[in-house]
C-alpha cells in the first residue's frame, strides 16, 4: 500500500492494513505509534521519529533508519536484517530476539542502562565466585 505520511500510515494500520512494504516517511513523526508486526521491509524511514514506538515483531528488513531517533522503542523480534541504522539514536530500545544480521549500526547511538546494570551485577557475580573459590 502507497502512504504518503505517517498520518495516513496510522490511519491504514487501525484499519487492520500492515504491508506498507517500500513507503516513504523520511523524517516523519511516528512517536509513540502502536504498530507492532507491521511490515516496513525497505521502506525509508531516515530522520523519522519513532521514539517510544512499539514496532515488536515488526519486519524492517532492508529499510532505511538512518538517524532516525529510536529511543526507548520496543523492536522486540522485529526482522532487522539488512537495515541501514547509521547514526539512529537506539539509547533504551528493546532489540531483545531482534534479527541484526547485516544491519548497519556505523555511528548508532546505543545505550541501554539496564544492560549496564546487568554487566555489572555479573561481573559481581564472578568476583564472588572467584574469591569463595580460593
Amino acid at each position: 500500500m502507497t502512504v504518503t505520511s505517517s498520518q495516513d500510515l496510522l490511519e491504514s494500520y487501525a484499519a487492520g492494513v500492515r504491508d506498507f512494504s517500500d513507503a516513504d516517511l523520511h523524517g516523519d513523526d511516528l512517536w509513540g505509534s502502536e504498530l507492532q508486526g507491521i511490515q516496513l521491509k525497505g521502506a525509508n524511514l531516515g530522520e523519522a521519529d519513532l521514539r517510544r514506538a512499539d514496532l515488536a515483531h515488526a519486519s524492517l528488513r532492508g529499510a532505511d533508519l538512518s538517524h532516525a531517533l529510536l529511543t526507548g522503542a520496543n523492536l522486540r523480534g522485529a526482522d532487522l536484517r539488512n537495515a541501514n541504522l547509521s547514526g539512529a539514536t537506539l539509547y533504551g530500545v528493546d532489540l531483545t530476539h531482534a534479527r541484526l544480521e547485516g544491519a548497519d549500526l556505523e555511528g548508532a547511538l546505543l545505550y541501554d542502562p539496564e544492560l549496564g546494570r546487568r554487566r555489572r551485577a555479573e561481573q559481581a557475580e564472578r568476583l564472588e565466585e572467584a574469591q569463595t573459590s580460593r
